[in-house]
């Protein structure tokens, strides 16, 4: 059997150091944007009470007082569990307990600033930041029910005995919008209501399964959202109380 020669080893080196190219140019493709996205927070937990964590690549992370959140985190409280979150344009979100949100979009600061999350279960208080006051078009919050637009605004969204609410605590205003109605909230203290008749908003302890279906029969059968109505003081109290620590 003859011994490779020189000329015969130079290929297979040159083979061996392609693949080896090869194999770090994946590795930097695959590592690369989780890095990016672990080194991007996009706000900060500023205060907590009880079981508070977030679903993140697959992963269940709890929260603390000082956790960063990320562009397509979920975050979900327990059944006492609170949390408030100040993002980078000084939004700042207030979860109530058994609330699930996620975080569908963010980009901030720059000409193309847009905020997008996607309230699945639960209640939530919102105080917008410079984004919805620069482009109140670029700062929207989707339900299972509904779309809310955001202009510069302070807002509470949730359900309360299985009907959908959204009430503008204060601030220039919101609109409220699904595949059957639309209708402006201009006033401080002025809520509307989106009734699912027949369907009641799943448990969030309830497999994730059966929590998706009822969230689709919920947004095939949501009716219109109901004219403005201006709330009493007593009813806007109530409703924030949820979010209170």
């Amino acid at each position: 059997m003859k011994r490779p020669t020189a000329a015969t080893r130079r290929p297979l080196k040159s083979r061996r150091a392609f693949l080896v190219c090869v194999f770090f140019s994946i590795l930097i493709l695959v590592v690369t944007p989780s890095f990016a996205q672990e080194t991007a927070p996009i706000g900060t937990v500023t205060r907590l009470k009880g079981q508070v964590f977030a679903m993140r690549d697959g992963r269940r992370i709890p929260l603390h007082v000082g956790s960063t959140i990320q562009t397509h985190d979920t975050v979900k409280t327990g059944l006492v569990g609170r949390v408030e979150m100040t993002l980078n344009d000084d939004t700042v979100l207030t979860f109530a307990d058994r609330t699930t949100l996620k975080v569908d979009d963010y980009d901030f600061p720059g000409p193309g600033s847009r905020a997008k999350f996607n309230l699945l279960l639960g209640a939530l208080r919102a105080v917008s930041g410079a984004i919805a006051q620069t482009n109140p078009d670029a700062f929207i919050v989707t339900t299972p029910v509904a779309t809310i637009g955001i202009r510069g605004t302070d807002f509470w969204v949730g359900t309360v005995d299985s009907a959908f609410n959204v009430v503008l605590i204060s601030g220039s205003g919101v609109y409220v919008k699904n595949q059957r109605g639309r209708v402006e909230l201009t006033e401080a203290g002025q809520g509307t209501v989106i009734n699912v008749p027949g369907v009641r908003p799943p448990d969030p302890d309830a497999p994730d399964e059966e929590v998706s279906l009822i969230l689709g029969e919920m947004a095939r059968g949501a009716l219109s959202p109901t004219p403005p109505t201006l709330l009493p003081a007593a009813r806007i109290s109530s409703l924030l109380d949820r979010v209170q620590f």
